[in-house]
């Protein structure tokens, strides 16, 4: 019983509590995320290629993330997907390939 009164108590606390936030502009709030968030790592096959046309492009492509369930486990609220559709341009070359 002591539990339930609590329960109640801490929600209508939450619920009725002013954040103060209201009036915050939005150019002023910060948010923990991460750039470029659904990064997966490149198939290997096909890197091990890129690196022998671009080895300096491709040093700085050799990155991957986590899923984005583990991203937004710990707290991380504003995640950045880039989408491509169609054919993507591959730096430093003239060639395009399909996704």
């Amino acid at each position: 019983m002591k539990f339930l009164a609590f329960s109640i108590f801490a929600a209508l606390f939450i619920l009725t509590s002013d954040s103060g936030f209201d009036d915050l502009p939005v150019n002023k709030v910060q948010l923990i995320g991460s750039h470029n968030s659904y990064k997966q790592a490149i198939d290997t096959a096909l890197f091990s290629m890129f690196r022998e046309k671009d080895p300096k492009t491709a040093m700085e492509l050799e990155y991957s993330h986590v899923s984005l369930g583990e991203q937004l486990g710990p707290g991380l609220r504003n995640l950045e997907i880039d989408v491509y559709a169609g054919r993507m341009h591959i730096p430093t070359t003239t060639r395009c390939i399909s996704p």
